[in-house]
């Protein structure tokens, strides 16, 4: 699509509608994403600086904390 083609966020706007794209919906989703993602960062950098000695324990690993901070950012 060359520059003169691309389409403006009024061009948009005007045509979600017509493909059945709700921009209120998408804009809930996005705004849900993006508060998910801020979870998952924030347990992230809260189970980061633990030792090897806290792991152990908690009965953790570090290949965990992916999983951890994605089940907190589902309960979010």
């Amino acid at each position: 699509m060359s520059a003169d083609q691309s389409l403006t966020l009024i061009d948009y706007a005007v045509a979600a509608p017509a493909f059945g794209l709700d921009m209120a919906r998408l804009d809930a989703d996005f705004a849900d994403w993006r508060r998910r993602r801020a979870v998952y960062r924030k347990t992230l950098r809260e189970l980061e600086p633990l030792s090897p000695r806290h792991f152990a324990e908690l009965r953790m690993r570090s290949a965990e904390f992916h999983y951890i901070a994605v089940h907190s950012a589902k309960r979010a």
